[in-house]
């Protein structure tokens, strides 16, 4: 399934939109969705990469804190 990166995708239109609590709630989403995907399958590219983008997405959102964890889940 790709609800991971549907979940992603309101994030980011929620971001631009500047409806934080809204982004935050859907990029928490996409991360505990990805994290599933990645748990039956470690080497699915397409989850770390909506994970990568959905920690980015809490970063602007001023999380800051996230920024390596993108950077892990790209890298990955």
């Amino acid at each position: 399934e790709i609800l991971h990166a549907a979940a992603a995708l309101l994030g980011l239109i929620a971001l631009t939109q500047q409806d934080y609590p809204a982004a935050q709630q859907a990029f928490q989403q996409s991360i505990l969705q990805a994290d599933t995907m990645l748990t039956l399958n470690p080497a699915n590219v397409f989850a770390f990469d909506c994970k990568g983008l959905a920690l980015c997405g809490l970063a602007l959102c001023g999380e800051q804190a996230n920024i390596p964890l993108a950077i892990e889940a790209y890298r990955a």
